[in-house]
């Protein structure tokens, strides 16, 4: 399901209340983002063109950018932006950068000017201090994005080297949805704006991507800026770079930076750099998962020790019970007995005299953490109810008329067919060999 996101005002955002939580999370307030960070900016001498806000639809997550006045180049400007949340999605981070003038796509540098802190412990304290040194150390972080503006522009990529890219950023990297992908597409084919350059430079390219993100969700715009600055900074080596002049003198089959001769373990290099900053949201929710599993542990722990308790108390049970029928004989004897008792009218028996075991006792268990657990002593026992004995009585009375039906011989039915002569003076019978009558 689709998360609405919608322009918010400094008052909306103020106005969004704040999470409770019984664990050890530390609300860092959108206000108190707000506030320090207007006062920084002032201190340090930047005057606020205008400012832009985002949210998801309940303001729990955020998304601030101040564009400052500053006449370090005619191209792009410098700005201050942060995200914020309030239900745990997303870590508090900000980060100096550059918006171009001519459409307001923001610019991150890759491996430097961005941070994100956890909301734990002192991530207030540690939030106010790190926006002042960012705000401190700005003109070094919008130095390193005029460089490396300024590289890009003389970087020429054909449509098919733009396509590989783009490749890479929606497929591999997944800093594009299928929507922004379209529209850089788009823009490659008809470019909203001029970029003053060629339109084949990777400067241009840079800004179709750029205006593509500012579809993205509060959450992953930042870190969405900074991965695609990364990526292109590492894929055509923009910190070593060299103009065509410098390699005119080399040999010039060096003139094929950004190729994959020259890029063979980037994506290891980049996997190896990004280990502890990209996919941000990622390992803030594996944070989380590993303090649930803390939890978890202890739970299994708790629940291991609550059933070596329960078995205890079977095993005693049992052996309770077997004492109780220390005196029975074995098994085979049990059942001769059972079979030659004399017969028992259940209506001579004395029911008073009948003992009964009441319901089983429970015993309660508290473990070391708190939680109590209840098991049950059982009594068992080989002795008779009524009801059994008379069940067992019935069943071997019927065997016994069973088998007296098979010798009853009046039910014996003679064919009268069969005859039978006793008449020893018939002459015909004449005695055989053997003192035999035929």
């Amino acid at each position: 399901m689709a998360v609405r996101i919608k322009e918010a005002t400094r008052e909306y955002l103020c106005s969004v209340a704040l999470p409770v939580f019984e664990d050890s999370y530390t609300v860092i307030s959108h206000e108190s983002v707000m506030d320090y960070t207007l006062a920084q900016l002032t201190q340090f001498g930047f005057n606020v063109k205008s400012e832009s806000f985002r949210c998801t639809a309940d303001g729990n997550i955020a998304q601030g950018t101040y564009y400052l006045n500053y006449d370090g180049d005619e191209e792009v400007g410098m700005m201050f932006a942060w995200s914020n949340s309030y239900n745990k999605q997303v870590r508090f981070k900000c980060a100096i950068g550059g918006y171009v003038f001519v459409c307001l796509n923001g610019m991150i540098c890759g491996d430097m000017g961005s941070w994100g802190r956890k909301h734990t412990g002192t991530a207030d304290i540690e939030a106010q201090k790190t926006i002042g040194d960012q705000i401190s150390n700005a003109q070094v972080y919008y130095d390193r994005l005029i460089t490396d503006k300024n590289i890009m522009k003389e970087i020429v990529i054909d449509s098919k080297r733009q396509a590989e890219l783009l490749g890479v950023l929606f497929a591999e990297y997944e800093i594009l949805t299928t929507e922004q992908m379209s529209l850089v597409k788009q823009q490659m084919d008809k470019p909203s704006f001029f970029y003053n350059g060629d339109v084949n430079s990777l400067w241009s390219f840079y800004n179709h991507v750029t205006l593509a993100l500012k579809k993205s969700h509060p959450r992953n715009w930042m870190e969405d800026q900074r991965k695609l600055h990364w990526f292109l900074n590492m894929e055509f080596d923009l910190e070593n770079f060299q103009t065509l002049e410098d390699l005119s003198i080399q040999d010039p089959l060096a003139l094929n930076y950004g190729q994959p001769d020259n890029q063979t373990n980037l994506l290891h290099q980049l996997a190896d750099m990004e280990a502890d900053q990209i996919d941000e949201d990622i390992r803030y929710e594996a944070n989380v998962t590993e303090e649930l599993a803390v939890e978890l542990e202890l739970a299994e722990t708790t629940f291991m020790n609550a059933r070596e308790v329960e078995l205890k108390l079977e095993l005693e049970a049992d052996t309770f019970a077997m004492a109780q029928l220390s005196g029975v004989k074995a098994p085979e004897e049990i059942m001769d007995a059972l079979m030659n008792a004399p017969e028992i009218d259940a209506s001579e028996v004395d029911m008073s005299q009948v003992t009964w075991f009441d319901a089983p006792d429970i015993v309660q268990y508290i473990d070391p953490v708190g939680n109590t657990f209840e098991a049950p002593i059982v009594q068992t026992t080989l002795a008779l109810t009524p009801e059994e004995f008379l069940i067992i009585e019935a069943e071997i009375n019927q065997e016994i008329i069973e088998e007296e039906a098979l010798f009853d011989i009046s039910k014996i039915e003679i064919d009268p067919s069969n005859d039978f002569d006793l008449n020893l003076d018939d002459d015909d019978d004449q005695p055989t060999t053997d003192g035999y009558f035929l």
